[in-house]
């Protein structure tokens, strides 16, 4: 499947960083070979505009569909308090730090299940739930604190 780069301009599509919070396509700055093209994102939080590699996405995700999200949020739900839902998390391995959708339900299901959260473990388990509220938030196209009740009423 082509993807025309143009259609998430128009669309206005958002991004998630766990970084940088949530962010919006603006441009995409086309390169003479095709391969190096660059996103153009304008984020939210601080008001900063970053230049990330099309062919290097691994700091960011891209808005999901509705339904998408809905079965994460039902996946969520049901790993968490789940004796044999098990994730390897390792921070230092560059291939989990992919920010999909899945790598963020996992990683909140994965870290609510643990009793005991050291300090990286408790700003990474924020993290990754601020970025599904927002995404939530976008999705569903109601406030952040409705947002924060639907993400918490999963993770019950």
């Amino acid at each position: 499947m082509i993807i025309d780069l143009n259609d998430y301009i128009k669309n206005k599509t958002k991004v998630y960083s766990l970084e940088s919070g949530v962010g919006e396509i603006t441009n995409i700055f086309k390169m003479y070979d095709g391969i190096s093209d660059f996103f153009e994102i304008r984020f939210e939080k601080e008001g900063i505009t970053k230049f990330i590699s099309i062919s290097h996405l691994e700091d960011i995700r891209i808005a999901t569909c509705e339904n998408k999200l809905q079965q994460a949020l039902i996946n969520l739900e049901k790993k968490i308090n789940c004796n044999e839902f098990d994730f390897n998390l390792d921070y230092h391995n560059h291939e989990v730090t992919r920010l999909d959708l899945i790598y963020i339900i996992n990683t909140i299901a994965k870290l609510t299940n643990q009793k005991v959260l050291s300090l990286q473990d408790k700003d990474m388990l924020e993290c990754c739930v601020d970025s599904l509220v927002h995404e939530v938030s976008h999705t569903y196209e109601t406030s952040m604190k409705n947002a924060q009740g639907i993400v918490s009423g999963h993770m019950c």
